[in-house]
């Protein structure tokens, strides 16, 4: 599979495994909607082995962070691995989502918010 989904505290992590892109993207987007619809309201995204996003995989991440802050949640993007994190500054994506560095920061981040 794409992704693999494990809660730590009260936040709902993402593991990203590989590519996100056009194919490995719905399955990601019902995941995010699940959690959503779950009312969870923290959403950390594990990009530490994913080897490459695309605008599809970016459109995700912005429709997911539409879709929790509208129950006042959050995404944060973790661990971004250094294949993917270009993408993200170039995109500009780091202005959108907070950014932590493991999981334990991203934890404490959304304690702290």
């Amino acid at each position: 599979t794409s992704h693999a989904r494990r809660t730590v505290e009260d936040v709902e992590f993402l593991d990203i495994s590989n590519s996100f892109y056009s194919e490995s993207a719905p399955s990601i987007r019902l995941s995010l909607q699940e959690i959503v619809n779950a009312n969870n309201k923290k959403i950390a995204i594990n990009l530490e082995n994913a080897t490459f996003v695309d605008s599809v995989a970016l459109s995700v991440l912005l429709s997911g962070m539409k879709a929790v802050s509208g129950i006042g949640g959050e995404i944060i993007l973790v661990n971004i691995s250094e294949a993917v994190r270009p993408i993200i500054e170039l995109t500009c994506l780091h202005r959108v989502f907070r950014i932590a560095d493991d999981d334990s920061s991203a934890v404490a981040k959304f304690e702290s918010s």
